[in-house]
């Protein structure tokens, strides 16, 4: 195959690509006049204005299910031994003749060759486009494939061009509402633009991870940017009928947000105390005692949250997060176990079971007094690594619970350790909880 037909797109590098390349800059805050016409600008120029390939004189409607399922196959091949530029004719033959979507896979693959050639040296701008025409052109067919949107999103945050990235993201969080790692980058990007929905987005993120502190400080730094105040109003309508529920939920969630942990643990009484039974305001309640580093009390909140909702598998992680910053692995094991059984499909209990393992042997380690890992310590970081490959079956998990494996990779045995000493029983009395 001529080279021509793998950069089938080098002509426009001085379009799409090179733009990319030449826009990798930190977004200056311009007036919003200026800004609006620069955003309307570059949106022209996210989509690259010709999807046509050379490969497309190969689509024929003779081509038989049986050469597409070789082409595939030959693509794989090469694929799965990065030999991405042999992979690409294959793929693009296949995508180009499949009529019903059965290779709606191949899409992603022929972007991740692409991506993958941009890392080289020569011709990168082409590649970069290549990437794009592919990306789009998948979605084009399949305009909710996650995939393609999160490589499109990936490359225009990258590159600086967050108007482009803006649409993609927003497709990834519609698709996967409860992942962190989308939402964050969805409320930075519109921060950048300086459009007020990024505290929408940011509040989410607050809501899913309480403990992030930077996350809590730029969404402060939202409400100050657009000249919200974000807690003085909801005060006022709480104080005026500590009664109201709503009213008070809405304030100590607010309060928590900002750190204010002594009024949301005031206004989650108020609301327990006209319904007792409202894990909600329960659920703040123990947050708070968290957060005024208050354990037992808020081991006791989250406990009584498990009378009305004994198979509250988030509560359940609660409770042995809370046992684990008592460094009671025992017991923090034992609540991971019970929510592993009420939900084994649920990808938290393994994360924080991993958390419990790494904690465990940060611990031990330091309590020997010594500037190393030692065996016993690498087989507990192990275990934390088999907990974390369990988590990623989760979609909701498998981002974080990826990132944190591949953390870990210098923690564990190696080879040499293995050949060494092949014991896999642990023997230190410190991990004498360890099942």
């Amino acid at each position: 195959m001529n080279k021509k037909f793998w950069l089938f797109s080098l002509h426009r590098m001085w379009g799409v690509g090179l733009a990319l390349l030449l826009t990798l800059s930190a977004v200056p805050l311009f007036a919003q006049d200026d800004m609006e016409e620069e955003a309307a600008a570059e949106a022209q120029n996210c989509k690259p204005a010709d999807l046509s390939t050379p490969y497309d004189a190969f689509k024929s409607d003779t081509i038989s299910q049986k050469q597409i399922n070789i082409w595939y196959s030959f693509g794989s091949e090469e694929f799965k031994h990065e030999q991405y530029i042999r992979a690409v004719p294959y793929f693009w033959k296949v995508v180009i003749n499949d009529k019903d979507g059965t290779f709606k896979v191949v899409y992603s693959k022929i972007a991740t060759c692409y991506f993958e050639l941009a890392k080289g040296e020569e011709n990168q701008a082409a590649y970069l486009d290549s990437t794009l025409i592919a990306v789009y052109r998948g979605l084009e067919k399949y305009p909710d494939y996650v995939t393609l949107h999160y490589r499109a999103g990936s490359i225009f945050s990258t590159l600086g061009k967050t108007q482009c990235a803006i649409p993609h993201y927003e497709a990834l969080v519609a698709a996967n509402p409860q992942e962190v790692s989308y939402l964050k980058a969805l409320a930075g990007l519109l921060f950048q633009i300086q459009d007020e929905r990024c505290i929408q987005y940011q509040k989410k993120v607050v809501e899913l991870q309480p403990d992030d502190t930077e996350a809590n400080n730029l969404l402060i730094q939202m409400y100050q940017f657009f000249g919200f105040d974000p807690i003085d109003p909801i005060r006022d309508a709480f104080l005026n009928d500590t009664t109201n529920v709503a009213n008070a939920m809405r304030y100590g969630n607010e309060a928590f947000i900002i750190g204010q942990y002594k009024e949301a643990l005031r206004a989650a009484n108020a609301a327990i105390k006209k319904e007792p039974n409202n894990i909600a305001a329960l659920e703040l309640k123990a947050k708070s005692y968290e957060a005024l580093d208050n354990t037992s009390d808020a081991i006791s909140t989250y406990r009584e949250v498990l009378k009305i909702d004994p198979k509250n598998t988030a509560v359940l992680c609660n409770i042995a997060r809370n046992y684990l910053r008592l460094n009671n692995f025992a017991q923090a094991q034992a609540q991971v176990g019970q929510a592993k059984r009420v939900d084994p499909n649920n990808g938290e209990p393994y994360m924080v079971m991993a958390e419990i393992y790494i904690a465990a042997a940060e611990y031990c380690s330091n309590r020997r007094g010594e500037n190393k890992y030692n065996l016993d310590d690498k087989l507990v970081f192990e275990k934390a690594v088999e907990e974390l490959k369990k988590a990623e079956r989760d979609p909701n998990f498998r981002a974080a619970a990826n990132t944190r494996r591949n953390g870990l990779k210098d923690f564990v045995r190696t080879k040499e350790d293995i050949f060494m000493n092949p014991r896999t029983s642990i023997k230190d009395e410190c991990y004498s909880w360890v099942q």
